[in-house]
């Protein structure tokens, strides 16, 4: 009788155990499972954000010269449809008078036309520029060197055809960051695998000769030419 006693005794000792310690190898799966929780996702979280910030990064120059056009584009057509009503209304009126007269007012319209048809493609233009400035700066503070390059000598070529007053100080501020802060980064390598862009760049340069700017550019155009000359024999680092 006592043995069986001792038997139960022990028995009941060995449950609690056990029911004590289970908690406890529980509690460390769930720390367990909370910690791997959490660095997967925080990893989830840091491939996001960095795939956001690579969607953004192209989606956004995108945005801006989409933006930029699309409202040229209705501002143009609806001074175009005004153009065209004033005249449809002018012609019916001058139909009465001489032939001499209105051929001379149809005449004056054309010309003045053209101007402001002038004036419409020098603003496509400087808003193409300033989206290849906002591109290109963009791609500098990434380190894409060769990317910043393309962005910037379009900008030099758009700048360049807009015909601005301002033209050649930006010009200049462009042929500047080129030839310090891109060409310096750029080596025989990229220039022989960009062939696109390095061709871009030596148009840009040839329209800046043409651009008469009593010798405002000439330095910088010869540091620029200098540094593209330096990064075509370029060994890799």
């Amino acid at each position: 009788m006592a043995m069986e006693t001792n038997i139960i005794t022990v028995t009941n000792f060995v449950a609690l155990v056990a029911s004590n310690a289970q908690p406890s190898i529980a509690g460390v799966d769930v720390v367990n499972q909370v910690k791997d929780f959490f660095n997967t996702s925080f990893t989830h979280i840091i491939w996001l954000l960095g795939s956001l910030l690579t969607i953004l990064g192209f989606a956004v120059p995108a945005f801006y010269f989409a933006l930029a056009k699309w409202q040229l584009k209705i501002k143009e057509e609806k001074f175009e449809k005004k153009l065209m009503e004033k005249f449809e209304e002018l012609e019916k009126t001058l139909h009465k008078s001489s032939d001499v007269l209105f051929e001379a007012k149809k005449k004056a319209i054309g010309e003045q036309f053209g101007q402001l048809e002038e004036i419409l493609t020098n603003r496509i233009y400087s808003a193409q520029s300033g989206v290849c400035h906002v591109q290109g700066s963009f791609e500098l503070e990434r380190k894409n060197y060769m990317g910043a390059l393309s962005s910037f000598a379009w900008a030099i070529d758009q700048t360049i055809r807009c015909e601005s007053k301002e033209a050649a100080k930006r010009v200049q501020t462009y042929l500047q960051g080129i030839a310090t802060d891109i060409l310096p980064k750029i080596t025989k390598t990229d220039c022989e695998t960009n062939l696109g862009t390095i061709n871009t760049l030596e148009k840009a340069f040839k329209l800046v000769t043409e651009l008469k700017v009593s010798g405002l550019l000439d330095n910088d155009l010869r540091n620029a030419e200098k540094a593209l000359a330096e990064a075509r024999v370029r060994e890799n680092k």
